[in-house]
């Protein structure tokens, strides 16, 4: 019983929404990198974090991905909003995947042993239609700044 609850409570945890600011007339995968050394905060606005994402579809901050649920919003820089929808339905974003943080120990000379911090480093979205995300390939075959283990911000342990 104390599982389930504490599964229904983590889950259900409201965090600050995001807002993606793209690039007016931008179509194609956006990406931030989260935990990142020396890169500003989101800054927050009207309740938002707000990500500006660079003309390159990139973008950059020393913030975590916040866990929990929020109704993020997405619009160009004009304001003109974007929409996520189902299959089918003409939304103009997609995806919202993001990638954990690693962490590997060598235990011999020949073998390591590897972990996830629980901790997402990035996340990625397509913004465009249905069809160019069919054709777009993965976030990931995309070539963006490289950030290594050294740039992340380290993790705290308690």
């Amino acid at each position: 019983m104390l599982l389930i609850v504490t599964l229904m409570t983590t889950s259900c945890r409201l965090r600050t929404p995001d807002l993606w600011v793209i690039p007016d007339g931008y179509e194609g995968w956006v990406k931030i990198d989260y935990i990142v050394r020396n890169a500003p905060p989101l800054p927050l606005q009207n309740g938002h974090r707000i990500i500006q994402v660079s003309l390159s579809g990139y973008v950059q901050t020393s913030s975590e991905l916040q866990e929990g649920w929020a109704s993020d919003q997405f619009q160009y820089a004009n304001g003109t909003p974007l929409h996520s929808t189902s299959w089918g339905e003409g939304g103009k974003v997609w995806g919202g995947m993001f990638e954990s943080e690693i962490v590997c120990t060598e235990t011999t000379k020949t073998s390591s042993s590897c972990r996830s911090t629980g901790r997402s480093i990035n996340q990625c979205y397509f913004i465009g239609t249905e069809e160019q995300l069919k054709t777009a390939g993965q976030c990931a075959s995309r070539k963006w700044p490289s950030v290594s283990d050294d740039d992340r911000v380290a993790l705290v342990t308690k």
